[in-house]
């Protein structure tokens, strides 16, 4: 058993830490679960599909959405796929800059 203390801070026991790779600096999120609160570490998600981004991406994208949107803008040299693009890219910056 581990008391919170008055900062609303907990020691997670080393051998949990070392389970779960949870090192110095990592992220982590907590999450209620009805009868509790579960603690995992962060996984980042596509701002768009919401699966999982690998890396540390500058843009919160996974690389399915990101090969979309390219293709999306390679395709704009016609008059119908540049409307589809403006209105594609539109939606795309609502999601990323909300």
């Amino acid at each position: 058993m581990k008391k919170v203390d008055k900062l609303g801070r907990i020691v997670i026991p080393l051998e949990l830490r070392r389970k779960y790779g949870l090192t110095e600096g990592i992220k982590i999120e907590f999450l209620d679960v009805g009868e509790g609160i579960t603690v995992k570490p962060y996984e980042s998600s596509c701002r768009v599909c919401r699966g999982r981004i690998f890396d540390s991406a500058t843009i919160p994208l996974c690389e399915a959405c990101i090969a979309k949107a390219v293709k999306i803008y390679h395709e704009k040299s016609n008059t119908k796929a540049k409307e589809q693009y403006a209105e594609q890219k539109n939606i795309l910056f609502r999601i990323l800059f909300r």
